[in-house]
């Protein structure tokens, strides 16, 4: 009886996930209609508390305090998360699909690079912030 973990033909392994990729549809677009909602409902957000400001006379006063919650940023956040994971599944999928097979240490390690430079650019802000 053959078992999945027995050794394959490459010939066999490719077949299989020429198949497997037929089957499945894409999800590298998934992350963008993500994004956008996110975007959507920070738009809403902020138009909300445009009016709200505006109405209370604050619109000239930057130091005002609204009485508003942070919990309206709650959806924005999620969406933008659940994006961003969507993002990375599908970057490293594409490494990997258009890198040769030799190369496939340096496709992981263009996710790695990119998500380095982010994580140097929000630092990096960050003290921007607490400096000025």
């Amino acid at each position: 009886m053959e078992g999945l973990s027995q050794l394959r033909p490459i010939e066999q392994v490719e077949e299989l996930k020429a198949i497997i990729k037929d089957k499945c549809p894409e999800q590298n677009g998934d992350w963008l209609v993500l994004l956008l909602l996110g975007l959507g409902s920070f738009s809403i957000v902020e138009n909300i508390r445009r009016r709200k400001a505006i109405r209370g006379r604050y619109i000239d006063n930057p130091e005002a305090v609204l009485d508003m919650s942070a919990i309206w940023l709650i959806p924005h956040n999620v969406l933008n998360g659940i994006a961003e994971a969507f993002n990375a599944i599908g970057q490293s999928e594409f490494y990997y699909t258009e890198f040769p097979r030799s190369m496939s240490s340096i496709a992981a390690g263009c996710s790695l690079v990119q998500l380095g430079k982010c994580h140097r650019k929000l630092v990096s802000f960050s003290n921007i912030q607490h400096c000025g």
